[in-house]
């Protein structure tokens, strides 16, 4: 019965979290509509997120949970803040100006697969059939929606989805090697921990940057900032990292699937950005992948 439940509040969050990152792409063009260029963006949401990862991670420590990690533990966690959000983000946020909400989550979503390849190239394990079922329909539904990228948009979408495929390859990495140090030292620290190296990564980078197509500073560009650390950046990735507790990496990743939907919707709505059938299709591919992991 407590399995049972494990596997229900995991699979619950990791949509959750799907869901609160998924809306991050519509935010982001929010400001760029504003004239933000994207390390202004991205400067502000980890300025404005790293207090309370910071405030979670000394609360953590303070408290005791789990093993104390070690000086190489947090050389390893360091590592991997700076891989899947330092780089994934850095990635991201420049992809995003090139492409539609839809086509940015999509692509972000190859994640899985890639998480599937690392697990079987370091266990050593062929992913099962259900697995390679859910990531062929999920793959097929990319490619109708790829094409109708290319059909409707003008642009360097290649450039664009090439940005964002990093980024979704810099994730992966961090998400399937962060279930060792989620069991070890906790996920609320891990993640804590980890996005705050992150967060002073990006400041820095963001500082450096200087004001390079940058606008100046206004309440509806702080307020978007703050929207994307609170809902889009801290709580996602803390329910993210129970969930890969709870039911593991490679399950998580490819029930993150489920965040497509509302970007498409809203992006059309916001943004007139295209609904074509072949769209919709690839995307039902997409969700019926999600469906046929989820089942038991």
């Amino acid at each position: 019965m407590e399995a049972h439940q494990d596997n229900r509040h995991g699979l619950i969050l990791a949509v959750t979290a799907a869901n609160l990152f998924s809306s991050k792409v519509l935010l982001v063009k929010l400001a760029y509509a504003q004239g933000a260029a994207p390390m202004q963006v991205l400067g502000l949401r980890m300025a404005a997120a790293l207090p309370f990862f910071a405030a979670i991670a000394l609360n953590e420590l303070w408290r005791g949970k789990g093993q104390r990690p070690t000086s190489r533990d947090y050389l390893g966690m360091s590592c991997l803040g700076l891989v899947g959000y330092y780089l994934a983000s850095t990635l991201d946020f420049h992809g995003i100006a090139y492409l539609t909400s839809s086509m940015e989550r999509l692509l972000l979503y190859l994640y899985p697969s890639f998480v599937v390849v690392i697990r079987s190239l370091v266990q050593r394990t062929r992913p099962t059939g259900r697995e390679l079922a859910a990531l062929g329909l999920a793959y097929l539904g990319l490619a109708m929606v790829y094409w109708d990228e290319h059909l409707t948009r003008s642009g360097d979408v290649l450039l664009g989805a090439a940005l964002v495929l990093g980024s979704s390859l810099s994730f992966a990495i961090y998400l399937y090697f962060s279930s060792h140090y989620v069991k070890k030292v906790g996920s609320r620290f891990f993640a804590s921990y980890s996005t705050s190296i992150s967060c002073l990564a990006i400041i820095l980078h963001s500082l450096l940057a200087g004001g390079e197509g940058a606008v100046p500073l206004n309440p509806g560009l702080i307020l978007i900032g703050l929207a994307i650390a609170i809902f889009c950046t801290v709580l996602p990735t803390l329910a993210m990292h129970k969930a890969v507790s709870l039911v593991g990496s490679a399950r998580v990743a490819i029930l993150g699937t489920s965040g497509i939907v509302a970007p498409m919707v809203v992006g059309t709505l916001l943004f007139a950005e295209p609904l074509t059938p072949l769209r919709l299709l690839g995307t039902a591919l997409i969700l019926a992948s999600v469906v046929l992991l989820g089942r038991k």
